[in-house]
């Protein structure tokens, strides 16, 4: 009787510890969402508050937002369409647009939100289309600011790559899309958005219909291409450098799809590989910049 007394009592406080700390970690996450919610809405108000709104036609407008209960916070913002522009990559919508036009709308955010800030998780599918009112045109705009991270007044790089003192203590980024330096320093800047928007033209340009039924898995082969641009690979099960100096790394299968379809694109978009190329620049310094992707796109010179 006294052992099965005991043995209750010890399973019941294991139950109870087991709750306490379920609960905790469920806080712990909680609190963690509310963070990264606050981050985003302060870059957010910033944004609003020190560009003047003709300057910022391609972010997405914050409206409102306030707290509503013990941790619950509500924001309001402009409505964007059902679709992203990854959904419209996927689904092939963009009628007649030139890669040129589309890659010339996928770089005005950037060049809007780098008055203030660090995006950090750019990406395809945190841009959307929103109706203008006034033009009733569709605008392609920036979402998700909650990784992003403010700009220092201060810039010892003379403006050049606007490095940031250092990373959101809560910034969740998509790896295909994260740019050299993060992963060797840990350094944040413009130019990090700028890799990113590299990355997301070679998914532009992969999902063209001349390559339609003939590309198997277009994710993976972005990843693998990022893996050659970065220079090695980021996952964790198997983190390495790719060495360029030995022919060996060109019999990995994956490598050679990757290194055939960057020469296709070579051939069927010059101007534009020629433009990825300098984006994806491992020099912080001399990747291209937001302003320099648009006077490059309009034949005028390139500002790095």
């Amino acid at each position: 009787m006294s052992r099965k007394l005991y043995s209750f009592r010890t399973s019941q406080l294991v139950e109870d510890k087991l709750e306490k700390f379920t609960l905790a970690i469920q806080k712990l996450l909680i609190n963690l969402i509310v963070q990264i919610f606050l981050n985003g809405i302060k870059i957010w108000d910033k944004l609003q508050r020190e560009v003047p709104s003709e300057k910022r036609q391609y972010i997405v407008q914050l409206i409102d937002y306030g707290k509503i209960g013990w941790n619950k916070y509500l924001a309001t913002m402009e409505m964007g369409g059902a679709q992203t522009f990854y959904d419209c990559l996927k689904d092939g919508c963009f009628g007649d647009k030139s890669v040129e036009e589309l890659a010339r709308e996928m770089v005005k955010p950037l060049k809007e939100i780098h008055q203030v800030a660090v995006h950090l998780d750019y990406k395809p599918s945190n841009l959307v289309y929103v109706m203008d009112i006034n033009t009733q045109k569709r605008l392609l705009k920036l979402i998700d600011f909650d990784s992003a991270v403010p700009i220092p007044s201060v810039n010892i790089w003379q403006g050049r790559a606007n490095i940031c003192e250092q990373p959101s203590p809560y910034a969740m980024i998509t790896p295909t899309y994260i740019c050299p330096e993060f992963y060797k320093a840990n350094l944040v800047s413009t130019k990090a958005d700028m890799w990113a928007f590299g990355i997301s033209v070679y998914e532009l340009l992969l999902n063209q219909p001349m390559y339609r039924g003939v590309i198997e898995d277009v994710d993976s082969l972005i990843d693998n291409i990022a893996e050659i641009h970065r220079g090695f690979s980021i996952v964790k099960s198997e983190q390495f450098l790719i060495d360029f100096i030995s022919d060996d790394w060109l019999e990995e299968p994956r490598y050679a799809e990757a290194i055939f379809h960057i020469i296709q694109i070579w051939t069927d978009f010059p101007q534009i590989a020629l433009l990825v190329m300098n984006v994806l620049d491992t020099d912080i310094v001399t990747r291209m910049t937001a302003i320099g992707v648009l006077n490059y796109l309009d034949g005028k010179w390139v500002h790095f």
